[in-house]
This record gives C-alpha cells, sequence and structure tokens, in this order.
C-alpha cells in the first residue's frame, strides 16, 4: 500500500516499526503501549533489522481495551514472500510442496490356515504338498514404498483409509513339488534304468491391485495419488493385456448419468466438468469416474484383483553310474511345460510395473501387457514367462 505510513511508539527509542494501513482502508495512528487504537483491526508492520526490512500482518481483538493485556501471536513470511500474501490466502511457505511426517501409526493383520503334505521315498515318490488359505491387510505393503506410488497415502488427513487387502495378499496358494524315481532293472548301456522325472506345481490365488492417479491432480493437493469412484462390481474390473477400455469425455452414457447425479442441482457441475476433461474406465456394467476438483474419490485401496498365476515346471532326468566314483546325470527341463500364460499384475506390488495410472490413458491402466518375468526386469529367468526349456548334463566324481 502506497498510503501515508505513521510511526508507532517504540518503549522510550526512536521507532523503527512503521505500519501499513491495510489495502482500501484509511491511514492512522497504530495502537502501542496504551495509546489510543487508531485502526479498526490492524494492519502490516515493517521491521528494520540488520539493515534490511521484515514485515508480518497484525490483527488487533474485536473491543480492544488499550488497558487490557493480551497475547501476541505472529509469524513471519518467508524468504522472497510478503506478510500480505500470507494473511490473504498465499502460500506460508512457497518453496515447499509437502511436508512428509513418519510415524509409527500404520497397522497390518494376517490370518492363515496351513497345511503340508509329505512323502519320504514311498515307493520311489518324494513330495511336498502345501496349501494355504489367508488373507494379509495393511495400510502400506512396505516401509517407504506403495509400489508404483510416492509413499504416502491417498488423502493424508484420512490415512486409515489405506487399511485394506495388503499389495501381496494372495487368498490361496497351492504347490506341489515332487521327484519319482521309476523302477528299472539291468539292461544294455544302462538304459533300463536310472530314470527319474520331477514336476513343482504352482498354482496362486488373484493378488490385489488399485486405481493411483499420479497425473490428473484431482484433489488438488499435488501429492500425485489420488483414486477415483467405482460403481459396480469389482470382479469386473479385470486386467487384460489390452488395459481397461477408456471413454474419453461423457462419451460413456453410465458415466455421464452417474456425474450428473452427483452434480445435483448445483449449476457448476463440477463433476460433468470433471469427467468431460479426464474422461473414464467402463468393463461391462461397471465403471471409475474422476471426483470433482478438490474432493477425494470415494474407492478404497486395492479393490480389484488379477488373474492369478498358474505354472507347472517339468524335468526328465536319466543317471549313470561308473563303478563307485564316477556318475552322470543328463536332464530334460521344461519351464511352464504346457505353455500357460501368465500376465502381470497391472500395479505389480513391490516391482513397480504401474499400470494402475488412470492418467496414463488408453491401452495403459489396467493393462496386464507382460509376463510377469518381464515384469520384473528378470525375463526367462524369472518366474511366469513362456515355455522354456532346458538341457543339462552332470558329471559326478
Amino acid at each position: 500500500p502506497s498510503s501515508g505510513a505513521v510511526l508507532s511508539a517504540g518503549c522510550g527509542k526512536t521507532s523503527t516499526i512503521t505500519f501499513k494501513p491495510v489495502p482500501n482502508e484509511s491511514s492512522s495512528a497504530a495502537a502501542g503501549s496504551g495509546n489510543t487504537v487508531g485502526h479498526g483491526d490492524g494492519g502490516y508492520v515493517t521491521i528494520q533489522s540488520g539493515g534490511g526490512s521484515r514485515d508480518f500482518a497484525m490483527r488487533l481483538p474485536d473491543n480492544y481495551d488499550k488497558n487490557k493485556p493480551y497475547w501476541l501471536s505472529f509469524t513471519f513470511h518467508p524468504n522472497g514472500g510478503n506478510a500480505y500474501g500470507v494473511d490473504n490466502g498465499g502460500p506460508c511457505f512457497p518453496f515447499l510442496s509437502q511436508v512428509y511426517q513418519m510415524g509409527n501409526i500404520y497397522r497390518s493383520n494376517y490370518n492363515g490356515l496351513q497345511t503340508t503334505l509329505t512323502s519320504r521315498n514311498f515307493h520311489g515318490l518324494t513330495m511336498v504338498a502345501g496349501y494355504t488359505y489367508s488373507h494379509a491387510l495393511d495400510m502400506v505393503g512396505a516401509n517407504w514404498d506403495f509400489g508404483a506410488g510416492s509413499g504416502i497415502p491417498s488423502d493424508s488427513y484420512n490415512y486409515k483409509r489405506e487399511y485394506a487387502s495388503s499389495d501381496f495378499d494372495m487368498r490361496h496358494r497351492f504347490t506341489l513339488s515332487m521327484n519319482y524315481l521309476i523302477p528299472g532293472k539291468k539292461g544294455a548301456a544302462q538304459m533300463l534304468e536310472g530314470w527319474q522325472i520331477n514336476s513343482i506345481v504352482s498354482l496362486y490365488g488373484a493378488q490385489p491391485w488399485g486405481v493411483m492417479d499420479t497425473g490428473n491432480d484431482t484433489s488438488l493437493t499435488g501429492e500425485g495419488v489420488d483414486r477415483w469412484n467405482f460403481y459396480g462390481d469389482p470382479k469386473q474390473f479385470k486386467p487384460t493385456p489390452t488395459g481397461i477400455p477408456f471413454f474419453a469425455g461423457t462419451s460413456n452414457a453410465a458415466c455421464a448419468a452417474q456425474a450428473a447425479a452427483l452434480d445435483g442441482s448445483d449449476p457448476t457441475q463440477p463433476w460433468t466438468t470433471s469427467l468431460a476433461n479426464i474422461g473414464c474406465y467402463a468393463e461391462g456394467n461397471a465403471f471409475i469416474i474422476p471426483p470433482a476438483a478438490g474432493t477425494q474419490g470415494t474407492m478404497g485401496r486395492n479393490i480389484f484383483r488379477d488373474t492369478g498365476f498358474k505354472n507347472v515346471d517339468f524335468s526328465v532326468a536319466k543317471n549313470f553310474k561308473w563303478g563307485e566314483r564316477f556318475g552322470a546325470q543328463f536332464r530334460v527341463e521344461f519351464f511352464n511345460i504346457f505353455n500357460h500364460p501368465n500376465f502381470a499384475n497391472p500395479f505389480g506390488g513391490q516391482n513397480g510395473w504401474g499400470h494402475n495410472d488412470p492418467s496414463g490413458g488408453p491401452g495403459f491402466f489396467g493393462c496386464s501387457c507382460a509376463t510377469p518375468d518381464v515384469a520384473a526386469a528378470n525375463p526367462v529367468i524369472g518366474s511366469g514367462g513362456s515355455r522354456a526349456v532346458q538341457l543339462g548334463l552332470k558329471l559326478t566324481f
């Protein structure tokens, strides 16, 4: 403000405080040390300190009494800012975006039934079969990581909303590891003896994944972990190699109708506006729409499931023996012998596949467009790839 400044009282010293009236209000003397209050509710004060100027906003309480003591509370503006900006809704700390607060506030819970069947050389059969029925819940799947996220809850004011099925939750898990020594008899070149077959069978239930919008900032928090509103049966949102179908703007009738219903009588139509700007995803009778700007989506964490994991590895081995000291084993190994297609979880758990972001657009969100070994950056060697055949020879002496 450019209106005239009036010096305030300085406890017997030359005043270094300049009183600046609130914009659009008349200039007058400031209250101080028993002086008559000359300004209605306060103003902006500049302090000369160390050759520099520091200003802050001052507000007086209603019915101010110059003969009564009052607590003085104040906040200085940051370097590069000013008190007027802070006092009128500007950023208090423009050089900061978010402040991470860490603490032991999350909780987790696991319950499970584990069964095991073991056979030790029963007529040549040795095996271990295991089945687990369980449910794992938590607020975060790792200490400082939401898989493909940034390590913070969707709503920092309500972190308890994160409590849901864990990233690694698997209701059903069956494994079978077996080795069978085929009965043999003496023959030419030991070809009728020393044969064995081996197999590992892995059948895993579906694992969770959920929405994490990192690009649209619908909540206007700048945190990049927003969720949307979901309607319908979560089982219909199955990941596919091409992703969940995307509908631009208000082109999907179900999405548009739901947004209009949420708008109600609001003439600004915040939900329809958000839908028109961002679009929606729909599969069958289920769909998700972006929330109105400045609001949090209602869907929970990890409400969808992938297609599970099924794999059978198989090998045949022929053992040779020459005396007491020398032997050999020749193996033919088949990984994923039935070539069953397995696709990665869109969220990826802790490997950070990250195809759970609706801001990624068509063909990205809900896309299980890689096998688990490729998604984990461990092609062929990792589990979940296409059929692979390997030959091996082991010499013992």
